[in-house]
């Protein structure tokens, strides 16, 4: 009898300390799913901290949505017809509810197929709530097909002040009801890092506040305006585009640690980037053709360069690197890494490392797709003077199919396990 009067009294104890899940978030987020095409009927009877891409903190009792996380990776979608998802779908008004958010990543399901155009709509004018809120993403699905059917649009942007605490807002497939209108990007006071991914907006459209430390953009458009005048605190920059040139102010951006540059030509930066001597990183990525600076010499904070060339982007073209000779003269580096596609075509001889007696790190490598080639492959020579590299800890080379002699390695006394692939 007394054991239990005790079970039914620690019974009456946990439950009393209960957390219970706050029923406007929970419909909140059973309306959020549905409107993202990730709803499945019943799965919502599970309390809110095991519903997938959930996470919840109680308040004063209650158990609140604190961070959304629905990566493109998972759909529960058995049970929903998602090719009723079209036209314009708001999502503020369910986000809006969620008071205690601080975290939202939304991508659009992969599993979506559409035959209509669908628009996310997020109208900054509707989550006054949200002050709370630091991570707003909302990212691509790459795989889904109907990808160009799915957009992003953002209403009233420009008067999102509200969000006092935002730090990371990064918006995918980007669009706007704007016409000619600038999208200015409001002075959040806390927002360090933005990344927007959009070929179709173009870069005249874009005014940037001044505390951001990170930003990535993906959009169409030169970048000649005056885009860098302001950003002095800019610490991370990504350029992606169909840009041929960019401006002197490049060198305004004296804050700077790394800079990447993704396009199919990229140009000969701006004399100015001799500024920028807290640039330690550098970047180039996916071209055909690339001009290496003289005025890299006079960056004497640069510790790594890296140029990766994807085969499928550069298939039938050939590949050109102008200036390569200079990077014998960086006698700063640490790290190298190169990662190329190659075709009878291309000259990836000349590059020699013989005064690099600082590096640390060499990746020297050939897309796979291509090592399969031989035609294209058979050209492919090892970089001269390896065996200088003195201070070389860690190397992944690809070795050619042609005899090549790879014993002088043997001189490299602090290697630590080379990783070298032989097709």
């Amino acid at each position: 009898m007394k054991k239990i009067l005790l079970v039914f009294t620690l019974f009456i104890i946990s439950n009393g300390f209960a957390q219970i899940d706050s029923q406007t978030d929970k419909e909140a987020i059973k309306e959020l799913y549905k409107k993202l095409g990730r709803y499945e009927e019943g799965y919502f009877n599970s309390p809110l901290n095991l519903i997938y891409g959930i996470t919840t903190e109680e308040f004063e009792g209650v158990n609140r949505v604190t961070k959304i996380n629905l990566p493109e990776s998972h759909s529960f979608t058995n049970n929903f017809n998602s090719f009723l998802l079209s036209g314009d779908i708001d999502l503020s008004i369910e986000l809006n509810k969620l008071e205690k958010l601080k975290e939202v990543s939304l991508s659009k399901d992969r599993k979506v197929n559409l035959t209509q155009r669908l628009n996310y709509i997020i109208d900054f004018d509707k989550l006054s709530n949200l002050v709370d809120l630091e991570v707003l993403k909302f990212t691509d699905a790459t795989n889904n097909t109907s990808k160009y059917l799915l957009s992003l649009i953002t209403n009233n942007i420009k008067n999102a002040d509200n969000l006092v605490h935002l730090k990371e807002l990064s918006l995918s497939q980007f669009n706007s009801r704007y016409g000619d209108q600038k999208i200015e990007i409001p002075n959040f006071k806390s927002l360090k890092k933005l990344e927007i991914f959009n070929g179709f907006v173009y870069s005249d459209k874009f005014i940037f506040n001044s505390n951001i430390e990170s930003l990535r953009l993906d959009i169409a458009g030169d970048y000649s305006q005056n885009y860098f005048d302001n950003l002095k605190n800019l610490k991370s920059l990504y350029l992606k585009g169909d840009y041929t040139y960019l401006p002197n102010s490049l060198g305004n951006l004296t804050s700077l640690e790394s800079l990447s540059l993704n396009n199919n030509i990229i140009p000969k930066l701006p004399a100015t980037i001799t500024n920028l001597q807290n640039l330690k990183s550098i970047f180039y990525s996916n071209f055909v053709n690339v001009y290496l600076n003289n005025e890299l010499v006079d960056i004497k904070s640069l510790r790594e360069i890296g140029m990766g060339n994807s085969y499928s982007n550069t298939a039938g073209a050939s590949l050109s690197i102008y200036n390569k000779e200079i990077i014998n003269n960086l006698t700063q580096l640490e790290t190298i890494k190169i990662l190329l596609t190659t075709d009878h075509q291309s000259d990836l001889s000349s590059f020699d490392f013989a005064k690099l007696n600082n590096l640390k790190n060499l990746e020297y490598n050939i897309d796979w797709y291509s090592i399969y080639d031989e035609n294209d492959y058979q050209n492919y020579v090892l970089p001269k003077n390896i065996d200088k590299l003195i201070n070389l800890e860690h190397l992944y080379l690809t070795i050619g199919n042609e005899p090549q002699d790879i014993s002088t390695l043997n001189k490299l006394r602090n290697l630590q396990d080379p990783f070298l692939f032989i097709p």
